[in-house]
């Protein structure tokens, strides 16, 4: 089932967060329109922005549910909302979630893919290769989403120690070579954000 990133811009995240998982309205609104909350992604950069991840049929279930009257009102409230949430994009989660233990934290990543086929024959090709990378820096991915509405669009949630860590493994010869292939990559892959993951 897709699942979808709504972008929240709060006034006061703690706030927030007390009234969203105590539930009310929310979780009778998500099961009056066949949509559930999963988790809550906390920017690590700014503690009042957050995207939550919602899972639903299609895009036209979460946008009943937002249009809906005591929704609306909800966010009209200034004391936890600084502007309406809005969707920022649709995924089809590829392959299992590997959360590591004891890790909440993750920078979703865009991989600025020129072709979708070639990078995933490429990506599973060089798997070892990956890996070793992956332990030398200690990263690990924790999911990849494709995006539902750009085929070529992929975003991998990945775990590090820092940004400077997916940026030294990114700075190596065979990921440097296999970036500068036109034919799978438009450009580098880029860091959206680091987020702190807590699960509903």
């Amino acid at each position: 089932m897709p699942v979808f990133h709504v972008n929240h811009k709060l006034a006061d995240f703690d706030k927030w967060f007390a009234v969203f998982k105590e539930g009310n309205p929310r979780k009778d609104r998500e099961a009056q329109y066949g949509v559930k909350s999963l988790r809550v992604l906390r920017d690590a950069d700014d503690g009042n922005h957050a995207v939550v991840v919602m899972e639903a049929d299609s895009r036209s279930a979460i946008d009943q549910m937002t249009d809906d009257p005591q929704v609306q009102e909800r966010f009209a409230d200034t004391s936890l909302f600084a502007e309406p949430p809005s969707v920022l994009a649709g995924y089809e989660p590829i392959g299992d979630e590997n959360v590591p233990e004891g890790g909440n934290s993750a920078f979703l990543v865009d991989q600025g893919l020129a072709d979708f086929d070639k990078w995933n024959e490429s990506w599973t090709a060089n798997e070892a290769q990956r890996q070793e990378l992956y332990d030398k820096h200690g990263v690990k991915v924790v999911r990849v989403l494709r995006d539902i509405d750009n085929r070529n669009r992929v975003v991998v949630a990945m775990s590090a120690p820092s940004r400077s860590a997916l940026e030294g493994m990114w700075a190596e010869p065979a990921p440097q070579a296999a970036f500068s292939d036109s034919e799978i990559f438009q450009r580098p892959p880029k860091i959206l954000g680091q987020f702190t993951r807590t699960d509903l």
